[in-house]
């Protein structure tokens, strides 16, 4: 089991660093957005962002989670390659029908969303900058599931280069603003799909698998609607807010939610890409679902720990980061919307099981419901209590979608979870909130150091506390001497 935990520590981390390519972007250019756009701006980009979010989200079909799936069930490397083609192929259709039909409506969308039709260009190149996102996921996937990480990161990391690159002269010296953040998009996923262009071509088997093809629609069609329900679940607050305040509080609203969505992207998405390939071809081995359940365990403590640490020190990195004064406010909220992400990635643990089982139906059902209350819970709470109406709103429908989802799987997919010492990490991670909010007001210096005491504290509490295990405390007793003998 120990060589399986590193598998799954050593994908995580060497595709975290691709995932953390195409997401790094934003938190790297913040002091040139804060400094370069207003909290109305950037409330405005919030908004395109979550567009872009959904419609990649949905139109996709799931066609590139699918497609590892279906290669995972065949040793045929022709046969691979077919199911390469077909999803491609697909996916192609899509975005050719999505540009042809949405391009001439683009003036009629910036009237709809921002009651302007200036703003017809930003949905121009939003809608062809998805078009061309969707497309390179598939090859990005192919390179995930036949284990190429060097190909994965090389291409992520130059995809970095350029959109960093085009943003800091089209926004700092063009002025371009808005626009020329869509631009550098637009033309980053083009080089993702150009520079794999060869690698899809070498792959390709021309010749359209109508079995695979009709096998991964019936696995991905219900996950449309519960992919659709849950972005709306996550984005709904980004139209409720606009819609009830100002783009501003948007502005405010989304700043504290990029920096809270570092542990999203830092550790939740890099372990999806990591471990999924992993245990779709693993979970049918007996000793998987003890497996599975320490996993849980461990990614639970690395998040919990991980959103504890970017939560204390999230006044100081909005403060150092946005030049504009305006955005400062925003620290206030990146503690509470931490606990969205620590119920992000225990549920996906625990909805694992319905892909295991290919129950993916019931994904719908959790969803929808989690989607219901949020909306409600949204259109009540925002006029009233503002930014933190939208984020009591997303903790409870996140919650009880997290409780759904373990329902479901343990219907399924029964597993021996540690809850115990899942609702230990929970505890502890409200309590450090609350005494957050009374050490951020103190001098910067004295904040500081209190803040460090008390986390080097923590960590010594857990193990205090009995968490771990006395063979997992020698273990990582083992690996720290590894460590130390070699620097």
């Amino acid at each position: 089991m120990k060589g399986q935990f590193k598998n799954v520590f050593k994908q995580s981390f060497i595709y975290g660093i691709g995932n953390m390519a195409n997401k790094v972007i934003g938190f790297i250019l913040l002091p040139l957005y804060t400094s370069h756009l207003t909290i109305d701006d950037y409330g405005m980009l919030g908004l395109l962002e979550a567009t872009a979010m959904i419609l990649v989200a949905v139109l996709s079909l799931r066609i590139p989670t699918a497609m590892i799936r279906w290669c995972s069930d065949t040793d045929d490397e022709e046969e691979q390659k077919s199911i390469l083609f077909t999803s491609f192929f697909s996916l192609l259709l899509i975005v050719l029908i999505l540009n042809l039909c949405l391009q001439p409506f683009a003036e009629q969308f910036a009237h709809l969303f921002f009651q302007e039709r200036e703003y017809t260009i930003f949905f121009q190149l939003l809608f062809a900058s998805i078009g061309f996102e969707i497309l390179s996921k598939i090859p990005l996937e192919f390179l995930r599931f036949k284990e190429k990480p060097v190909p994965y990161i090389s291409i992520n990391l130059t995809k970095l280069v350029i959109v960093l690159g085009l943003n800091i002269y089209l926004i700092a010296f063009l002025q371009w603003g808005i626009k020329g953040i869509l631009v550098s998009q637009l033309i980053g996923h083009g080089f993702v799909l150009l520079l794999t262009s060869k690698y899809l071509l070498n792959n390709f088997t021309y010749s359209f698998n109508k079995t695979a093809a009709w096998g991964m629609a019936v696995y991905g069609f219900p996950l449309v609607f519960s992919t659709l329900s849950a972005m709306l679940l996550t984005l709904s607050d980004r139209y409720i807010l606009p819609y009830f305040h100002e783009y501003g509080d948007l502005g405010i609203y989304n700043l504290g939610y990029k920096i809270a969505s570092v542990t999203n992207v830092f550790l939740i998405t890099s372990f999806q890409l990591g471990f999924l390939p992993i245990a779709f071809k693993r979970f049918k081995e007996p000793e998987f679902e003890p497996f599975l359940s320490k996993v849980l365990t461990y990614f639970s403590f690395l998040i919990v720990v991980f959103t504890i640490i970017l939560a204390f020190f999230s006044k100081e990195i909005i403060v150092t980061f946005s030049r504009n004064i305006d955005y400062h406010y925003a620290y206030n909220f990146v503690p509470i919307i931490g606990f969205l992400f620590i119920f992000k990635a225990i549920q996906y643990v625990f909805t694992l099981g319905l892909h295991f089982t290919k129950k993916t139906k019931f994904n719908i059902n959790i969803t929808i419901t989690g989607l219901i209350i949020n909306v409600i819970l949204n259109i009540l709470l925002i006029p009233k209590y503002n930014i933190y109406g939208a984020i009591v709103a997303s903790i409870i429908s996140g919650l009880v979608t997290l409780l759904y989802s373990y329902r479901l799987s343990m219907r399924f997919f029964p597993v021996k979870y540690e809850l115990h010492k899942i609702f230990q990490l929970v505890v502890i991670c409200i309590i450090c909130t609350f005494i957050l909010y009374v050490i951020n007001p103190l001098p910067l210096i004295s904040r500081l150091i209190i803040k460090i005491a008390i986390i080097g504290l923590l960590l010594l509490g857990f193990i205090a506390l009995g968490f771990f295990e006395k063979h997992e405390l020698d273990f990582g007793k083992r690996m720290l001497r590894k460590l130390r003998q070699r620097f």
